[in-house]
């Protein structure tokens, strides 16, 4: 990728939202890309625990246009939630540039301008699809809790 580009959208992640907009998107004549900070498939579902399950049956948890397979019985575990992820990517060849930290986003008057590092990219409209993972809310009630319930569950992958 060239030290600026631009494009009709732009997508800032790489997760299950960002991925049903992408497949959306590639049904129109607009170009899009999608920024993603991970250095691989799998959104947020890289970091839970490995014994993180969906909560829902695969039927019920797939992005739109393809059913998530399920080869086993049960909810999906978090490999075959990654593993379709990156799938998914594949299957429809979704533009995808990663790792790539976004520092900023500004708006020029005409179109958004967004900042990682020395690359720079335009576009006439922004989806942020981040997700809360990498910056969770801690809410105010905080404090009154014991500290050793406060342990943020990002801090193991085996709890």
């Amino acid at each position: 990728m060239p030290a600026q580009a631009s494009v009709d959208v732009l997508i800032i992640g790489g997760g299950q939202a960002a991925l049903a907009t992408a497949y959306f998107l590639r049904r129109t004549q607009l170009s899009f890309l999608l920024l993603d900070d991970q250095p691989q498939p799998g959104g947020a579902w890289q970091h839970g625990w490995d014994s993180l399950r969906l909560f829902s049956p695969a039927t019920w948890s797939s992005i739109a246009g393809w059913q998530m397979p399920n080869p086993e019985p049960g909810y999906p575990h978090r490999d075959a939630v990654i593993d379709y992820l990156a799938q998914y990517e594949a299957r429809y060849q979704l533009p995808i540039v990663r790792p790539v930290h976004v520092d900023s986003v500004t708006h020029d008057g005409e179109l958004f301008v967004v900042q990682a590092g020395s690359q720079q990219w335009r576009c006439r409209a922004l989806v942020s699809a981040t997700g809360t993972w990498s910056k969770p809310f801690i809410p105010a009630a905080q404090p009154l809790l014991a500290s050793n319930c406060t342990r943020r569950i990002t801090a193991t992958r085996r709890p």
